[in-house]
C-alpha cells in the first residue's frame, strides 16, 4: 500500500493558518486565493486524518491544538529543507567535513600549518584527518571511506585523479661530529660507505630512498618513523634520508642533528592529492589545493 505524504507546500500553508489563525491573512502570506489555502487545508486534514480547524463560520475558524503541534514540526521540517537548498556560499548550509588521508611521512609536518591556514583563509572548509600508509590511502579513496588523499609520488594512484602540490626536496641527516657533516652537498655515492637507515617497507620514502641511492633492500635497518631514526642518528647508529617538508620539524629537536641537501637527479619526491574523477565536490579539494600550494612557497619551512 502506498503512503501519502503532505507535501511541502501544504505544511507551508500549515505554518501560515496557525500565526496568522485566519485564512485570509495566511493566503496573502502565502501568496495564494483563500480558496487554494482552504482546499489545501482540508486535503490536509484527510491526509492526516485530524481536525487541524474548527469552521464557525465563514470569517471566525479555531485552530486546534493538534494543529499546532503539527505547525511546530513543520516549521522544523522547512527550516530544514532551506538549510539543503541554501547557495553554496551560505554560511548556513551544513557541509559535512572533509575527510583527509595523509601518509605518515606528510601528515606531521604538514597539518600543524595547513590547519591555521585553513581555519584563517577558508573557514568554511572542515578537515577529518587521519594517517594511512599509500597503499591504504589508495584504497580509501577509491572505496568513498576518504574524499582525498596526500602522498608522495611516485607511487601506483590506480585511475585516481592526481594533483601536483610541491615538490619535496630530500636531505641527509647526520649527526653532528659526522666526516659529512661539513658539506654542502651529497651524492648517492658520497653515502655508499654509511650505515643508511631506513622507515618499514610499508612507508614509501623507503623505496624512494632505496630509488635515490641505488641500493637493493639488503641495505634496509627499518625504524617505525622519522622520529625514531632521527633518535638512532643522533646515537651514531647510522645516517637517514628525510624529506625536505620534515627538516624544520625534526632540526626543532635539537639532538645534534644536521641536514645536507642530497645533490642527486630527481633528489625530490612529489607531493600530492588524489581524488575520485566521479567525485561531485571536486571543488572543495580545490580549495585545498590552493593553500597547500600557497604554504610551499613560503618561506622555506612552511611546507617544503
Amino acid at each position: 500500500m502506498a503512503v501519502h505524504y503532505p507535501s511541502f507546500k501544504q505544511l507551508h500553508y500549515l505554518v501560515a493558518l496557525v500565526r496568522t489563525g485566519h485564512f485570509g491573512q495566511a493566503a496573502e502570506q502565502c501568496f495564494v486565493t483563500q480558496s487554494t489555502m482552504s482546499t489545501s487545508i482540508a486535503e490536509l486534514e484527510h491526509l492526516l486524518g485530524v481536525q487541524l480547524v474548527e469552521r464557525i463560520n465563514k470569517r471566525n475558524i479555531i485552530i486546534t491544538a493538534e494543529a499546532k503541534r503539527l505547525a511546530a514540526d513543520a516549521e522544523q521540517l522547512l527550516a530544514l529543507a532551506d538549510r539543503w537548498i541554501a547557495s553554496p556560499g551560505s554560511s548556513h548550509r551544513p557541509i559535512a567535513a572533509l575527510k583527509v588521508g595523509l601518509i605518515p611521512t606528510i601528515a606531521p609536518f604538514l597539518l600543524p600549518r595547513l590547519l591555521p591556514a585553513v581555519h584563517r583563509q577558508s573557514p568554511t572548509l572542515r578537515l577529518e584527518n587521519s594517517e594511512k600508509s599509500s597503499s591504504e590511502l589508495v584504497q580509501a579513496v577509491e572505496s568513498g571511506a576518504l574524499d582525498v588523499g596526500i602522498l608522495a609520488l611516485p607511487f601506483d594512484t590506480g585511475k585516481l585523479q592526481v594533483v601536483a602540490l610541491f615538490a619535496d626536496r630530500f636531505y641527509v641527516a647526520l649527526p653532528r661530529g659526522h666526516a659529512l657533516a661539513a658539506v654542502p652537498s651529497l651524492t648517492a655515492s658520497d653515502l655508499a660507505k654509511y650505515k643508511l637507515l631506513m622507515l618499514e617497507k610499508s612507508h614509501c620514502l623507503s623505496g624512494h630512498t632505496l630509488a635515490l641511492c641505488q641500493l637493493s633492500s639488503d641495505n634496509e635497518v627499518a625504524g617505525s618513523n622519522l622520529y625514531t631514526l632521527m633518535q638512532l642518528v643522533a646515537n651514531n647508529q647510522g645516517i637517514a634520508v628525510v624529506p625536505e617538508l620534515a627538516v624544520a620539524a625534526l632540526s626543532a629537536l635539537d639532538n645534534g642533528l644536521v641536514f645536507i641537501e642530497f645533490r642527486e637527479p630527481g633528489r625530490h619526491r612529489e607531493v600530492a592529492l588524489v581524488m575520485r574523477a566521479s567525485w561531485a565536490e571536486q571543488d572543495r579539494a580545490r580549495r585545498l589545493v590552493t593553500l597547500i600550494r600557497a604554504l610551499s612557497t613560503g618561506p622555506k619551512g612552511s611546507a617544503s
